[in-house]
């Protein structure tokens, strides 16, 4: 409704989350969340920007849905790259922690995160219908909250193993 037209929302809805996704995919390769302390920072900041979406994003967007579509689309692409972005970060990240430990599951590793992602999808769409999108927000914030001590669980054997290597 925002930009007018639902093919206009998805045109740019999914080009800049493509977008910024792979960017933050590509800045993880430059700065990665190699330690729990950054991967804990990550997570949170993630979580509270999805989380908050709800409060702010509402009057951001009634100060330009009379403006014209390009300013519109603009306003679309500049909520949703923080949020891609730092999302980006999240898969490459996992397939290095996990690939520390054993590379042979990587390419199954790849099929469950594009499965996922079509069954997210549709989970999500359906639980906005049902339950409105700011549960479903504050439902994918905690999500990405609970990768803290997954990615913790994940870090430790590593950990262990690189000190006992070098004792």
């Amino acid at each position: 409704v925002f930009l007018g037209h639902p093919a206009y929302s998805l045109s740019v809805v999914l080009f800049s989350l493509i977008l910024t996704t792979g960017i933050g995919s590509f800045v993880s390769e430059r700065i990665p969340l190699d330690t729990d302390r950054k991967l804990a920072a990550w997570a949170i900041l993630t979580a509270v920007y999805v989380a908050t979406l709800p409060l702010w994003m509402p009057a951001a967007l009634m100060t330009v849905e009379t403006s014209g579509i390009l300013a519109r689309a603009l306003v679309s692409t500049l909520v949703i790259a923080p949020a891609g972005i730092l999302m980006g970060y999240g898969f490459p990240t996992g397939m290095r922690l996990v690939r520390a430990h054993d590379e042979r599951p990587t390419p199954w590793f790849w099929g469950i995160n594009g499965a996922a992602g079509v069954l997210a999808s549709v989970v999500a769409v359906a639980m906005s219908i049902a339950f409105g999108i700011h549960v479903t927000l504050i439902v994918g914030a905690v999500c990405y909250a609970a990768l803290i001590p997954a990615a913790a669980m994940i870090r430790r054997p590593e950990t262990s193993r690189r000190a006992a290597v070098t004792a």
